[in-house]
């Protein structure tokens, strides 16, 4: 869908100049890149902070299964129990304070083995 093209010229030896042509392949434009969620191992604390300040999802269960990449809801449920009593799948993701979104990251990143590979 696009052509690309480059002219190279060397002022002090004219042979070693070149010019490149990729010519059109395909008259269709490729889809639409969709966005791909942060996979927990890759998260740290700013970017789990914004992410908890933006999410639409109105519990810590469904902030970690919507929000994330590879968790799924028995994973989530996991997580959580493992994070403490402090922590109620059930509770507001704005409820965290900085202490417990620091827990909730450390977890995320040790806990490979609970999550699905990337997608990307």
């Amino acid at each position: 869908y696009a052509r690309l093209g480059m002219d190279y010229s060397n002022r002090s030896d004219e042979k070693k100049g070149m010019t490149l042509r990729f010519e059109r392949r395909s008259e269709q434009m490729p889809a639409q890149a969709r966005e791909v969620k942060h996979h927990p191992t890759s998260v740290n604390n700013l970017l789990v902070q914004q992410l908890l300040e933006r999410t639409s999802n109105k519990s810590l269960i469904k902030f970690l299964t919507g929000d994330l990449s590879g968790i799924t809801p028995t994973a989530a449920k996991k997580l959580i129990q493992k994070l403490g009593s402090s922590f109620d799948g059930d509770m507001s993701p704005d409820e965290l304070d900085d202490k417990q979104t620091t827990r909730l990251v450390q977890l995320l990143r040790s806990s490979d083995s609970l999550f699905k590979s990337p997608d990307g």
